[in-house]
């Protein structure tokens, strides 16, 4: 048991390890050792308590073994300590410093604000725009794309940050989106942290503020609120009808498997001068517009049904038919440089064969990959065969975004998505045996408990 605890812990540290910052791998490591010690304390205490067993029974050959065992679990235990200081702690150390390997966190995107706001020509360009104080401004970091060696090369990390200021530092509720900064730009390199470019394009006044369109109670931002809305309750007395168990499903006789997408939250708004409009975006308010924009996203599915092999031949076995929901292409050009690397947003509906390592439609790190089509388009080119073979299906849904009023300052829900249809399941509809609810049955008794008739005008009337 303590040589496979120990080994246990040499392999947390060393995933620990792979952290940015080796912090967390120290600790463990702390942590793990105070374990490991006691688990050799006890380990030695019924080495020494076997040992004066034998020691008082010398003459019997039957404790002879149990001797031989304890002694070699004992050294086996010495070994794996060894081990563990030996190896598991240099290199889950060497992994989070020295190399830096792994995972990042967003605590980079503090340290990227705090970059920016001390960054002396930027600060000069808030001046401009009347701004001083920097609790006021917010920086929002953006991923950029690497396309050529004009970019720096694939290795580094670069963040274009969006800029909005607020007009109060102590309002937790001030929606900062409402004042976007134009005409800056700057390049922060993310994995050093400095800034590699930088230039004030043009002076655009910073939108007036609007309480209105905070999200605090009317009281506070100076409206009212609504006062007419009723409650709505959804109440499941048993609970509800289906289970779920790690991945397995269990639920009532339908089978359908429902994707959902539903978008929200704040729309991101640029600035505009006096008297201007964009062609391509909604002025959502005064000196505020809304670009016109695109969102796609791509659920893969491992469409195996019942572990089998799926065959031409039987074009009637259990399978699941693709219900699409609204869609659309890419409304930018063929040469757009994104589409460099999201060559998968040119169909909508990609088959390929199973393949564990094909996980990410645009390939691994699509941001800095300098290959150019790599993923889906490149892997149907490989002209495996789709039969007698598990398939994966690839579905592209996307919805194109045209702003409108109602949906700043924050967005209502807007949902995409897709059905898949149980084909073959069932002999019939698996809702021929459900039971009329309770609930109607209710209007229909009179104070006896008996059912009545409704004439059809009454019925009419209820509809």
């Amino acid at each position: 048991m303590l040589c496979l605890e120990v080994w246990y812990f040499t392999a947390l540290i060393l995933v620990a390890g792979y952290l940015k910052n080796a912090e967390v791998s120290v600790d463990a490591f702390s942590i793990c050792m105070n374990i490991l010690c006691w688990a050799a304390m006890i380990a030695v205490g019924c080495n020494a308590a076997i040992r004066q067993v034998l020691l008082n029974h010398r003459s019997e050959h039957n404790v002879a073994g149990v001797a031989i065992g304890a002694g070699w679990q004992a050294f086996v235990a010495c070994v794996n300590i060894a081990c563990y200081y030996l190896f598991g702690v240099p290199v889950g150390l060497l992994m989070g410093f020295k190399l830096k390997m792994g995972v990042t966190d967003a605590v980079e995107y503090a340290e990227c604000e705090a970059v920016v706001k001390d960054f002396p020509p930027f600060r000069e360009a808030m001046k401009r725009r009347g701004i001083d104080d920097m609790d006021l401004v917010m920086v929002d970091p953006w991923s950029v794309d690497y396309y050529s060696e004009a970019d720096g090369g694939p290795d580094r990390r670069l963040s274009k940050p969006l800029i909005f200021c607020k007009t109060e530092s102590d309002c937790p509720m001030e929606n900062g989106y409402a004042r976007p900064v134009e005409g800056i730009y700057i390049l922060v390199d993310i994995q050093n942290m400095v800034v590699v470019e930088f230039e004030d394009r043009k002076l655009v006044p910073l939108p007036l503020a609007d309480p209105l369109r905070n999200y605090t109670h009317g009281e506070t931002r100076g409206g009212v609120d609504r006062s007419d809305l009723k409650p709505l309750q959804v109440i499941q007395p048993e609970g509800p009808s289906f289970r779920v168990d790690g991945h397995f499903v269990q639920w009532q006789k339908d089978g359908k498997i429902e994707a959902d997408v539903k978008l929200t939250g704040i729309l991101s708004l640029g600035a505009l001068q006096p008297g201007e409009v964009r062609k391509y975006g909604t002025t959502i308010a005064p000196g505020l517009y809304a670009p016109i924009h695109q969102h796609f996203f791509v659920s893969r599915m491992d469409m195996a049904v019942d572990y089998q092999k799926h065959k031409k031949s039987e074009p009637d076995r259990a399978g699941y038919k693709l219900v699409p929901g609204s869609n659309c292409l890419p409304s930018a050009l063929a040469e757009a440089k994104f589409l460099r690397r999201a060559t998968f947003l040119k169909y909508n509906l990609w088959v390929t064969s199973f393949s564990q390592d094909e996980m990410y439609p645009g390939g691994e790190f699509p941001d800095q990959n300098p290959r150019v089509g790599e993923g889906l388009a490149t892997w149907v080119k490989q002209n495996r065969p789709l039969e007698e073979t598990g398939i994966v299906l690839w579905y592209v849904f996307g919805v194109t975004h045209i702003p409108r009023l109602e949906d700043w300052p924050v967005m209502p829900v807007e949902r995409i998505g897709f059905i898949l249809m149980p084909h073959g399941f069932f002999n019939c509809s698996p809702a021929i045996d459900v039971p009329p609810s309770s609930s109607c049955h209710s209007d229909l008794k009179d104070n006896g408990g008996v059912i009545k008739p409704i004439d059809n005008h009454e019925l009419l009337a209820k509809l």
